[in-house]
């Protein structure tokens, strides 16, 4: 029996070994197999019990017992109450280890979890343009219901931790830092949320800016096109309105921009470009607006002095044609007419005179300011002046012409009317008769004295006829005119002759001149030939005096002819006249 309870105590303390063992497993798999292991040492243990049951009815069933026996069997008993106990601690160690390693595994998929939400949170697409924005911030706002829905995995995992702290695990400083981890990292994803969907929620604000900014570019492009197609001031005027409600616009862009440079100032440079195309856009809008209204003022100002020369140009033909209608009359009383009604166009003229003065200043004064259409007005302003100066010239020719007729009719008319009275007086002058008594004498001395006061009567009337008439005095005058211009005319031909006389003696003495240097030359060089003939002993060929082929002949100067005695050889010539 002995040998019995020592097989039993070797068995034991060979399953004890196991027991004791401080493996806890390096990971569920490895945990679940201890747990195998230690569930089959418990059967054994189980089945160990009938064992000992049955050395102790045996021991009981002995006449005599023997206390190292007893002993024994008391330690075996004690023994395996101990392995029993140290096999619900190793289960309860195993039981902890399960569950940590089970937490690890949830921590890891939750942070591996929160990874991959982390790298949808951290995304930096913010669309191209508003709808693309919209359908990110939709995408957006599924991931954070779905991130929501998450929130109690992320607790319950916590909540696994903390139920691991609380049963004494004695990896509790790594669970600690477990719930740690996984706390910092759903805050940082939540704040990653809250920061991608704020700045969706900027984006679309910028690209909401950029398409405003868009549509008041496409707005003054439209104003531009339109601009170019306006002929009349008042289409201009009606187009303001809508520069008004174009730089209204770009008001609430400046403001929209400076709002969001200063909520997102990482958008602020791109807000700000796009403000800028807007600004120059529309400063170049209103330049062209402001240019387009100054050109159509100029051309209906234009226009209105172009139509003021129509009319201007219209009443010098009409009063042209007024002046230059009438004919002759054929007595006094219609040529004084005639000569009245001239004055009064006259008087119309001079009335019309300022208009044209005006006119004139008007169009000095666009030429000055640099018109664009400056020479159509140079050409206009010369055209009437010389329309004008055409009028008052025809003007002053039929005055003239009136005046002289006027003078001969009334000079026919007054010489008539001595005519016929010299004509009824001359049968009174011829008559024979010298009375045939003395009263009848008497009374043809009477009238005869009557006849010669009358005479005397008309002396200034005939003093008047002997007048110049001015047809006469005009006739002298043009007869004075031809006379001074013959005069002058041949006053000038005799300068012209003198001039030309005077050029000619300067080309003789011009010609006389290069001759006496010519000759002067050719001595100097025959001088120098018989020097270098001379220096090389040729004397002998040489000739005392020159021969006729080395002389050349004396310079023949052409006479001025003895007609012409007012010119004279001088270096400095004088003509007189």
């Amino acid at each position: 029996m002995l040998n019995e309870i020592w097989e039993a105590e070797a068995w034991l303390a060979e399953r004890r070994v196991a027991l004791t063992g401080a493996e806890a497993g390096r990971d569920e798999e490895s945990v679940l197999a201890l747990m195998r292991r230690l569930e089959a040492q418990q059967r054994e243990m189980t089945a160990f019990l009938p064992t000992l049951t049955k050395l102790d009815k045996a021991l009981q069933e002995r006449a005599s017992e023997d206390e190292q026996v007893s002993k024994k069997l008391d330690e075996l008993k004690v023994s395996y109450e101990e392995m029993k106990l140290l096999s619900a601690k190793r289960q309860q160690r195993l039981q902890q280890s399960l569950k940590y390693f089970k937490f690890v595994q949830e921590c890891e998929e939750v942070q591996e979890w929160i990874s991959e939400q982390m790298a949808t949170a951290a995304s930096e697409e913010y669309g191209l343009d508003v709808e693309h924005v919209e359908t990110l911030q939709q995408a957006f706002d599924n991931f954070l219901t779905q991130l929501h829905a998450n929130e109690g995995r992320i607790e319950a995992v916590c909540e696994a931790g903390h139920v691991l702290l609380e049963e004494n695990t004695p990896e509790a400083d790594k669970v600690k830092q477990r719930i740690e981890d996984i706390r910092g990292l759903w805050d940082d994803l939540k704040e990653l949320a809250i920061a991608r969907q704020e700045a969706l929620a900027g984006a679309r604000q910028v690209h909401e800016f950029d398409r405003s900014a868009e549509e008041t570019l496409a707005w003054v492009a439209e104003k531009e096109a339109a601009l170019q197609l306006l002929r009349a001031l008042h289409q201009l005027r009606a187009l303001r309105a809508d520069l008004h409600a174009i730089r209204d616009q770009h008001q609430h862009l400046t403001q929209e921009a400076e709002r969001l440079g200063g909520a997102f100032p990482d958008a602020k440079e791109h807000v700000l470009a796009k403000l800028e195309d807007v600004t120059d856009s529309l400063a170049a809008l209103e330049e062209r607006a402001a240019h387009n209204e100054h050109q159509l003022e100029l051309a209906d100002q234009l226009q209105a002095y172009f139509d003021k020369y129509q009319e201007l140009t219209a009443w010098t033909n009409e009063t042209l044609a007024r002046v230059t209608a009438p004919d002759l009359s054929a007595d006094v009383a219609a040529a004084e007419r005639l000569v009245a009604r001239h004055r009064d166009i006259a008087a119309e003229m001079d009335a019309k005179d300022e208009s044209f003065q005006t006119f004139y200043a008007d169009g000095e004064k666009l030429v000055r300011e640099g018109h664009f259409m400056s020479q159509e007005v140079e050409t206009r302003i010369s055209t009437l002046k010389s329309r004008r100066g055409t009028l008052d010239g025809v003007w002053k020719a039929r005055a003239r012409i009136y005046e002289h007729h006027l003078d001969a009719l009334l000079f026919l008319r007054d010489a008539d009317a001595l005519d016929q009275w010299i004509t009824s007086r001359v049968p009174l002058v011829r008559d024979g008769k010298y009375g045939e008594s003395l009263p009848q004498t008497e009374e043809l001395i009477n009238r005869h004295r009557d006849l010669e006061e009358t005479i005397d009567a008309q002396k200034e009337k005939f003093l008047a006829l002997r007048r110049i008439t001015l047809i006469e005095k005009s006739f002298k005058e043009q007869r004075d005119e031809e006379e001074a211009a013959r005069r002058r005319h041949a006053e000038r031909q005799e300068v012209e002759r003198l001039q030309q006389v005077k050029r000619r003696e300067m080309e003789r003495i011009t010609e006389e001149r290069r001759r006496e240097t010519e000759f002067q030359d050719q001595q100097q060089m025959q001088g120098m030939q018989v020097e270098r003939q001379l220096s090389t002993g040729g004397v002998s060929s040489i000739a005392t005096a020159p021969s006729e082929e080395n002389l050349s002949p004396a310079p023949q100067f052409e006479r001025l002819p003895k007609s012409e005695p007012n010119v004279k050889r001088a270096e400095s010539m004088s003509v007189s006249v």
